[in-house]
């Protein structure tokens, strides 16, 4: 049986890239429900990946799910965001079947404040989140974009300074 390409977009990049090389004609293909290997690679997180089935195998980087949804909807990071829109080229304002652009759906759902916010800097043109705390989430005591508490921690025990 023949491997199954969404899953090694999941666990094995390395593995899906030497299948497509061999099947260059499974990079564009959809499963029923419309959800491409753009989608999953960007999912993932898959970056190399995910430019590789853009650039290398030409898949469209707007290819859009049976909702609508371009893989700008499935993003967890702002990483992934930023290769779609910057590097790839995929317009953040592409709405999805009930009206909504990948930023409006991800706050909707609460999941990934740092992509909303990204995607929100990029429709008010300002300036985007630095690179540290988008990569990481925890710049400036933001976790996942919760505030910490802002208390100082006591000073260390005496003999420890």
């Amino acid at each position: 049986m023949a491997p199954n390409p969404y899953l090694l977009a999941a666990d094995d990049p390395q593995g899906l890239l030497a299948l497509l090389v061999e099947d260059p004609s499974l990079a564009p293909r959809q499963d029923e429900h419309g959800y491409s290997l753009v989608h999953a690679a960007a999912s993932y997180n898959h970056l190399a990946l995910l430019r590789a089935l853009v650039r290398d195998f030409k898949v469209p980087v707007d290819l859009r799910d049976e909702d609508g949804e371009t893989a700008l909807f499935v993003v967890e990071t702002v990483d992934a965001a930023r290769v779609l829109v910057e590097e790839l080229g995929l317009d953040p304002k592409l709405q999805n079947e009930e009206g909504q652009t990948a930023r409006e759906k991800i706050e909707s759902e609460e999941d990934w404040p740092l992509v909303a916010e990204y995607l929100l800097s990029l429709e008010e043109g300002g300036p985007e989140p630095s690179s540290s705390s988008a990569s990481n989430g925890a710049a400036n005591g933001a976790v996942n974009g919760a505030e910490e508490t802002g208390m100082e921690l006591p000073p260390p025990p005496e003999g420890l300074r």
